[in-house]
C-alpha cells in the first residue's frame, strides 16, 4: 500500500463516516498500513525509528509501547501523515478496532483512495476544489469494482451498494431503516448524475457499450479502455472465426485433392 492512499472495506461507508465517525475508518486504515509494515520490518530497526521520531514532539498522543497495534498505529500514523494530537493511542486503536468489528462480516472488496482525495472531503474548509460526500462514496464504489484490475464492467446496482456500503445485494435490500442514515442511500438519477460528474473531472475512465455495458477504468484513458473491452468482446469470435476459415480453407484443399485422386483413378493406362 502507498503512502499516499488509504485502503479500507467498502462496507465502512456504512458505519456513519458522513456523520462525523470518519475518522474511526481512517484510524482503521492506518492500523492496516502500520501492521504491514511492522511485519516487513523483521529486526523492528525501521519500526523503532518511525515510532521514535513520531512520539518525540510533545504534543502527541501517549501510547503503550508493549502492545503490537498500538505501535503500528503509531506507524501508519508517521507514514500516512496523520498529525495526532493529545489523548492516548489507545483509545484510537479501540476506535479502529470497533470498525474493524463491524467490517469483519464484509471485508471485502475493499477499496483504496488517495489521501488528498480523503481530506478534500472530510476538511474541505482547507482544501481547494473539495468533493462532496456523494462524490467520495460514489468513487469508492467505482474503485472498489475495479480493485487490482485493469478495467471491471459494473451496473449502477453494483455501484449504489457499494457507495452506501453494502458489497452484498441481499445486505443491501434487507437493510433496515434505522442503519440507512449511517450510509449513502442514493436514487439511480442521483447515481447517474454522480458518475457523470465525476467521469468529466477525469477520476476514472468510463466506457458505455451499445447504450447498456458500462466498463471503468482508473488505469488507463478511455482510448486504451475502448480498445481493451474491444479485444475482450471480439477476441473469442475473431479466433472463431479464424478456426472456420482454416477449416474451409483445408476442407476445400482436401475436396481438390479428392477430386484430382479420383480423376487420376479413371484414366485407361496406355496400351
Amino acid at each position: 500500500m502507498s503512502d499516499n492512499y488509504f485502503q479500507f472495506p467498502i462496507s465502512a461507508l456504512s458505519y456513519g463516516m458522513h456523520l462525523g465517525r470518519w475518522n474511526d475508518v481512517l484510524y482503521l486504515a492506518c492500523l492496516h498500513y502500520g501492521r504491514s509494515v511492522c511485519e516487513n520490518d523483521p529486526d523492528d530497526l525501521v519500526t523503532e525509528t518511525i515510532i521514535e521520531d513520531y512520539l518525540s514532539e510533545p504534543s502527541r498522543p501517549t501510547c503503550d509501547d508493549t502492545d503490537q497495534d498500538e505501535r503500528a498505529l503509531v506507524v501508519g500514523f508517521a507514514r500516512l501523515n496523520i498529525n495526532a494530537t493529545s489523548g492516548t493511542i489507545k483509545c484510537r486503536l479501540e476506535e479502529a478496532r470497533n470498525v474493524q468489528t463491524y467490517c469483519d462480516s464484509a471485508p471485502y472488496p475493499t477499496v483504496r483512495i488517495r489521501t488528498d482525495l480523503w481530506w478534500k472531503t472530510f476538511t474541505p474548509q482547507n482544501k481547494e476544489n473539495p468533493l462532496s460526500f456523494r462524490e467520495f462514496a460514489v468513487l469508492c464504489a467505482v474503485y472498489a469494482a475495479i480493485g487490482a484490475k485493469p478495467f471491471v464492467k459494473a451496473t449502477h446496482l453494483m455501484l449504489r451498494r457499494y457507495a452506501a456500503g453494502y458489497p452484498s445485494e441481499e445486505a443491501f435490500q434487507k437493510a433496515p431503516k434505522p442503519m440507512r442514515q449511517n450510509s449513502l442511500w442514493l436514487t439511480p438519477k442521483m447515481l447517474r448524475r454522480t458518475l457523470d460528474a465525476l467521469e468529466t473531472n477525469q477520476f476514472f475512465a468510463k466506457f458505455t457499450f451499445n447504450r447498456g455495458e458500462c466498463f471503468y477504468t482508473n488505469k488507463m484513458d478511455k482510448g486504451k479502455l475502448i480498445a481493451a473491452v474491444t479485444g475482450r468482446k471480439l477476441r473469442k469470435l475473431e479466433t472463431l472465426s479464424q478456426s472456420r476459415v482454416k477449416d474451409a480453407a483445408g476442407s476445400a484443399e482436401i475436396l481438390r485433392r479428392r477430386a484430382v485422386a479420383l480423376s487420376a483413378s479413371k484414366i485407361v493406362p496406355a496400351k
